[in-house]
């Protein structure tokens, strides 16, 4: 079977991650083209056996590709994609979809229209540890939840990162700090295990870098199910935290990094709270789950997008299901601005003249 022609749009960072995956993965993909609008990305010697374009619009309307990458900056994404939509190539658009929910509106109503595959680079979904989480719920393995707490602080950025490139750290270049450039894994990692939120009440800080967006979040979500999740996340702290606990009826299911521990009930909540104790204390049953030892990453998503292309079947991390990050990002900040709690959907009006105010300078966290 011919490889998928493929062309990058982005070649910073994760175009050229991007580009070495594809590049290893010869059987599924070909390179055939690569845009940036800096020539001097375009500049090395790996890239010069392709086609090499320094506007998106040439690359896309070349009859080069069937499949563009999308890795540029946030604000970008939502236009370019489009643009490839409507030549009725694929797409797969880096996280985030965009950087309002807006805008991801009319990315998804382009994506529809054009029937092609779409797909994101939400690769926490391909990791063991999280597959097993969204079993266990899927299963009803804890029961009706009561409460989360999900702490996500292995985001660590220097200054540096933030100075390398002028864009990274602005509202107008980003869109936000943590919430558009890190935290998007794990708002999208919450949708996946726990489905839609009904509101949230967030409060942004910029107290660990010298940047102008949120380095620091911390918000209460409600899901559509009645119960809390407590979310953090920042980009300023070592040796970091990535832990989960959900609490259900039937027990507790906590991971810490890439360890798994259920702490079983032999009776569940409801019936301690039913029973003739006035202080019940169950022991629970403290059981340490195997991890699998399978592959995960970009490497995957790519994989899955050529399966799907050639033969049809599920994505992994389906564009039609990145809208979620976005409109958490988005009903955190205007929850921040607003001192209040935020209903969802996020009023779209509202954001886009809240982002235009912050970008302005007219608001801000300094």
């Amino acid at each position: 079977m011919a490889p998928i022609k493929v062309g990058i749009i982005g070649m910073g960072i994760m175009g050229n991650a991007h580009f070495k995956i594809l590049k290893a993965q010869n059987e599924n993909y070909q390179i055939t083209a690569v845009c940036d609008i800096d020539p001097a990305k375009l500049s090395a010697e790996e890239l010069q056996s392709v086609a090499r374009f320094n506007d998106y619009r040439e690359l896309i309307n070349s009859g080069l590709c069937e499949l563009v990458a999308v890795a540029t900056p946030h604000p970008c994404h939502g236009e370019i994609s489009i643009a490839a939509f409507e030549k009725g190539l694929h797409v797969m658009c880096e996280k985030p979809l965009t950087e309002t929910a807006a805008k991801t509106d009319a990315l998804l109503a382009a994506a529809g229209k054009a029937g092609t595959v779409f797909s994101t680079n939400f690769s926490m979904r391909t990791i063991p540890i999280n597959k097993m989480i969204r079993k266990m719920l899927s299963e009803n393995a804890l029961g009706k939840i009561i409460r989360v707490d999900f702490v996500c602080t292995r985001w660590m950025r220097s200054q540096r990162y933030y100075d390398m490139q002028s864009w990274r750290g602005s509202w107008a270049g980003e869109g936000g700090g943590v919430l558009m450039n890190q935290a998007p894994h794990n708002l999208d990692l919450l949708h996946w295990w726990f489905g839609e939120m009904a509101s949230v009440r967030g409060k942004l800080a910029m107290r660990l870098h010298d940047i102008d967006t949120e380095d620091e979040v911390e918000a209460t979500f409600i899901s559509k199910q009645g119960f809390p999740i407590r979310f953090y996340a920042n980009t300023g702290e070592l040796p970091g935290i990535d832990r989960i606990e959900i609490v259900g009826e039937k027990g507790t299911l906590i991971r810490e990094v890439d360890k798994l521990v259920f702490q079983k009930l032999e009776k569940t909540v409801s019936e301690w709270m039913a029973g003739e104790e006035a202080f019940p204390a169950a022991v629970p049953v403290i059981e340490e789950l195997p991890i699998p030892d399978d592959p995960q990453g970009a490497a995957e998503i790519w994989k899955n997008i050529a399966s799907v292309i050639r033969q049809g079947g599920e994505l992994i991390a389906p564009g039609s299901d990145a809208w979620a990050a976005v409109e958490l990002a988005n009903g955190i900040t205007i929850s921040h601005f607003t001192n209040r709690e935020v209903k969802f959907p996020v009023d779209r009006k509202e954001y886009a003249e809240l982002l235009g105010d912050l970008i302005e300078g007219k608001k801000g966290l300094k």
